[in-house]
């Protein structure tokens, strides 16, 4: 729309001076740009150009005038020249449409490449139909030359009668000839002043639709008051604003707020003629608010009254910025990845010089970061000593473009710790497949060296080791044997490695090893016995302990095998021998019963021929005393184990055998036996029960006189903390006050010789004897199970 009103603007009358002022101030300004610019009419034939164009084709633009421009610019494409039917101004002069492109140019003594646009100009009343076309060159060595010096050439002058005949000097004295020459010269400035207004203005519409119509944004604003004075459509369609718009504001108010200090810095050193022009990287915002980035060119100008403007052309570069910040964190972001990588990672130039690396690099070179290894070579690192080596192999790669995969050596790092690296280099290609370098990693294998050497050394133990080992896999083949198993089976590891388990042993079949190896795999190790035949037939017995295994995703049974032949000789010798002794044992058991039990007879004949019954009472004491120890040794004698006596049944025969002895009626006492634990170690037993034979046979003489009932009750538990508890009560008449009991009291304190037994008896076990009297007498003996003293 600005463009239409802009064209329309020519249809009004303008007076002469303001076009002239209008068309000198547009060509003085587009002198000034650093891109090349010419227009032609519908012909091609230049109508005028800038000083750049003429620099750009060391021509004077009064040479070229009224020449064709496709012959003043033939143009190369990939060094050939050019046909006419491609020259971009022959396409937009025939097809109306701007034509873009870069070609090649021989400027005097240079070949140049240029970035061509070419713009068709419409038509004064047509804006269909061309009326020449607008050339723009940018070129890449283009220098700018000094503006021409404008010719401002007054109407008054142009005017000037050049007439070298003395006219007279009064009106009176002209004749009719003078006055018809005056008059006809008079008619001829009248034509040639309104043919110079026309020029002028068609002048100033070219210019303004040049200006106008130029690909790239251009402003002039005034260089003291920062307003904008002037916009082409480029400039007006990149930003979003009107010309009415931007003719009220300055261009700080389209300058993003963080560059407006460095811009007016460079404008005021443009005025102080400090730098001819200056080329600036800065964000515009746009009437929505967004912003953009864009190459700021500006140079100084003055037009013919004196003021001073500053000339600026915008080129969008938002998309390059774009993608410089795209490529910026792609290069951030790779560069991370590069330095997350535990190896190191390197590469050099085709002259052995390092062009990057990554950051587990530069630590190991003593560098602060991953840049100040480039331009440096091996020789000036911590490793210089093994550079050389390293240089023939990055060679070698260059060459044979061919890679080094593998390799391992020694490094010494930056703190002067030496390590064992493995190395990788491979060539180092550009986009066109020529080779520019070499691409190198290498990964620390010290940990992996120290492994191998200690895995050497383990291996080295395991074959030497003095017991068998096997590996086998879950489908029962062997996978790994020792030079222990070796000797056993009289074979080689290699003969002896593949076939299965049930090849060597027969108590384990083919058919039974998918229970066994699912048995092992659910215990995670088990200890057993079997059978193992070696390769002459022979068949030995071992001891074996499995343990399933799984390593790196790979499931074993890692056996430890034994042979035992000779422990089984030494435990068959040793069964043999304890077979023996047992039956000794025993028969000394049996024999010390026979004895006691003899003594207890003689008691009994002595007893028999006593008629005082103060005497009578001890003998038949000492009697049930000796047949108590019998009847211990009698247990032993009928027990299984030597250590260990049924002690319910002992309890229950002594007691039974007390009642039948002590008391005329036995029917009248009941016994109660509640023993929890039904074996007792002997050390246990025989304290326990002398003192219930000497408790148990007083409450038999003195607890029920006449014909009183009762009960007599025995009680053995186990309670927690290792103490025992053993119980011996009756509901007698009780103990008599007169006796003072107290676990405390020594032997001494007791006239009964029984009490003194067990009150001894209690202190053997290292327990505590306590009685109650509330009904009959209880006593509680409480001690530790491993309670018996040393004491003796």
């Amino acid at each position: 729309m600005e463009n239409s009103a802009m064209h329309n603007s020519a249809a009004i009358s303008i007076p002469s001076h303001q076009l002239q002022a209008t068309s000198s101030k547009m060509a003085f300004a587009l002198n000034w740009v650093d891109e090349s610019i010419a227009w032609t009419d519908e012909c091609g034939r230049m109508q005028w150009c800038n000083s750049a164009f003429e620099q750009l084709v060391h021509q004077p633009a009064a040479d070229m005038a009224e020449r064709l421009l496709t012959e003043l610019m033939p143009l190369t494409l990939e060094g050939e020249p050019l046909p006419l039917s491609l020259h971009p101004v022959y396409g937009a002069l025939t097809t109306n449409q701007q034509q873009n492109g870069a070609y090649g140019f021989q400027a005097h003594d240079r070949s140049l490449m240029l970035a061509v646009t070419v713009v068709p100009l419409p038509g004064m009343e047509d804006n269909h139909t061309a009326n020449g076309v607008m050339l723009v060159v940018r070129a890449s060595t283009t220098q700018r030359l000094s503006p021409r010096s404008q010719q401002n050439v007054s109407l008054e002058e142009k005017v000037t009668v050049n007439d070298h005949t003395a006219a007279p000097s009064e009106p009176s004295q002209w004749t009719t000839a003078q006055f018809e020459q005056i008059n006809q010269q008079l008619r001829n400035e009248i034509a040639e002043h309104k043919q110079t207004e026309a020029a002028l203005r068609k002048s100033k519409e070219r210019f303004c639709c040049i200006f106008d119509n130029a690909p790239i944004a251009i402003s002039l604003a005034d260089a003291h008051t920062y307003h904008i004075v002037e916009t082409n459509y480029a400039h007006r369609a990149l930003l979003g604003y009107s010309s009415d718009e931007l003719a009220k504001m300055t261009h700080v108010d389209i300058t993003h707020p963080d560059d407006v200090g460095n811009n007016l810095e460079q404008i005021k050193q443009l005025l102080d003629g400090a730098i001819p022009q200056f080329q600036i990287e800065k964000r515009f915002v746009k009437k929505n608010g967004d912003w953009i980035w864009a190459t700021l060119t500006v140079s100084i100008i003055r037009d013919p009254d004196g003021r001073t403007y500053s000339l600026g052309m915008i080129e969008d570069i938002t998309d390059r910025k774009q993608a410089e910040e795209a490529l910026l964190e792609n290069q951030q972001l790779l560069q991370l990845v590069i330095d997350s990588v535990p190896t190191a990672i390197f590469w050099k130039d085709r002259a052995l010089r390092y062009l990057g690396c990554n950051h587990r690099f530069a630590i190991d070179a003593g560098l602060a970061t991953p840049k100040d290894i480039i331009g440096k070579d091996d020789f000036e690192l911590p490793w210089a000593i093994y550079a050389e080596r390293s240089q023939v192999e990055d060679r070698q790669v260059i060459t044979s473009k061919q890679p080094k995969l593998g390799r391992e050596g020694l490094l010494l790092r930056a703190r002067g710790e030496q390590c064992w690296i493995k190395t990788s280099k491979v060539p180092l290609y550009d986009n066109r497949g020529a080779v520019v370098g070499v691409l190198g990693t290498y990964e620390d294998i010290t940990k992996r060296r120290q492994a191998e050497k200690s895995l050497r050394l383990t291996q080295f133990s395991i074959d030497r080791a003095t017991d068998p080992m096997w590996w086998v896999k879950p489908d029962g083949s062997i996978y790994y044997v020792n030079d222990a198993a070796c000797r056993d089976l009289g074979d080689n590891r290699e003969s002896i490695i593949g076939k299965q388990v049930s090849d060597f042993s027969p108590d384990l079949t083919a058919a039974e090893w998918d229970a066994y190896w699912l048995r092992i795999k659910a215990e995670g190790s088990s200890t057993f016995e079997t059978l193992l035949q070696a390769k002459d037939g022979s068949i030995f017995p071992i001891e074996v302990t499995a343990n399933y295994i799984k390593l790196n995703d790979q499931e074993y049974q890692c056996s430890f095998v034994r042979n035992i032949t000779d422990r089984k000789q030494t435990e068959d010798q040793l069964r043999s021998s304890l077979k023996e002794k047992e039956v000794l044992l025993k028969e000394v058991h049996h024999r010390v019963k026979n004895n006691l039990q003899m003594v207890y007879s003689l008691l009994n004949l002595q007893a028999n021929a006593i008629s005082d019954p103060n005497i009578l009472a001890p003998f038949r004491d000492s009697q049930h005393r000796i047949k108590a120890m019998a009847l211990l040794h009698e247990k032993l004698y009928q027990s299984e184990s030597l250590a260990k006596i049924d002690f319910s049944d002992y309890v229950h025969n002594l007691v039974t055998d007390l009642l039948h002895s002590y008391s005329a009626k036995p029917a009248k006492i009941s016994l109660k036996l509640e023993i929890a634990e039904r074996e007792l170690a002997v050390d246990v037993v025989i304290p326990c029960g002398f003192m219930i034979n000497e408790l148990v046979t007083n409450a038999l003489k003195y607890a029920f006189p006449g014909d009183r009932t009762g009960e007599i009750q025995i009680c053995f538990f186990s309670l927690a903390n290792n103490q025992c508890l053993l119980v011996i009560a009756d509901n007698g008449i009780g103990m008599p006050t007169s006796i003072a009991w107290s676990h405390t009291n020594s032997l001494p304190a007791l006239n009964s010789l029984g009490l003194q037994l067990v009150h001894a008896f209690a202190h053997q076990l290292r327990g505590t004897l306590t009685l109650d009297r509330t009904h009959g007498s209880r006593f509680e003996l409480l001690f530790p199970t491993q309670g018996r003293s040393n004491e003796r």
